[in-house]
């Protein structure tokens, strides 16, 4: 008399079931199982990494949105202040990504980091928590104090983005 033996499966883990053939024989049998693909995750914009870090961060969303439309238009590939000379290296500067992190006073941070918009936005927050951003983005900060006086808050960051896709049209 064959006697059955149930196993449960565990989604996406192999399993081993077994079944009896005989009274004195048994048969294993290895089956993999894997759960269905779910559709899979959509890579989040620029916008949606700096907003999402500036409110976990509990850090004013707008001010950290304008000044990186300031500085970049978003644009993580963005090679800036290539005019000016690195007074310590007298080469010119690089400013990068969408922080423009300026290659001259940070040195630390590698071109890889730099054009990173992950990494770069959490830098970025540490400058922010160190209280050192109108520093760091002094025109942009600048310019987002003054929208604020007048009421503006992001309107002017808002002005950046349509003038770029005016331009591209």
């Amino acid at each position: 008399m064959a006697t059955a033996v149930n196993v449960m499966l565990m989604p996406a883990q192999p399993a081993t079931t077994v079944s009896a053939i005989g009274p004195d024989t048994v048969q294993f049998i290895e089956v993999k199982t894997s759960v269905p693909k779910t559709s899979e995750e959509k890579p989040r914009s620029v916008e949606e990494i700096v907003r999402d870090k500036a409110r976990s961060s509990n850090l004013n969303e707008d001010k950290v949105l304008f000044i990186t439309k300031c500085e970049s238009e978003l644009d993580p590939t963005k090679l800036g202040d290539g005019n000016l000379t690195c007074p310590s290296t007298g080469k010119p500067m690089r400013s990068r990504g969408i922080w423009q992190i300026n290659q001259c006073y940070h040195p630390e941070v590698s071109d890889k980091h730099a054009f990173d918009p992950e990494w770069a936005t959490d830098w970025a927050i540490k400058m922010f928590k160190k209280g050192t951003d109108s520093q760091e983005w002094l025109t942009c900060s600048r310019k987002y104090a003054k929208s604020v006086l007048r009421g503006e808050r992001d309107s002017q960051a808002e002005q950046v983005s349509k003038g770029d896709a005016e331009k591209g049209a």
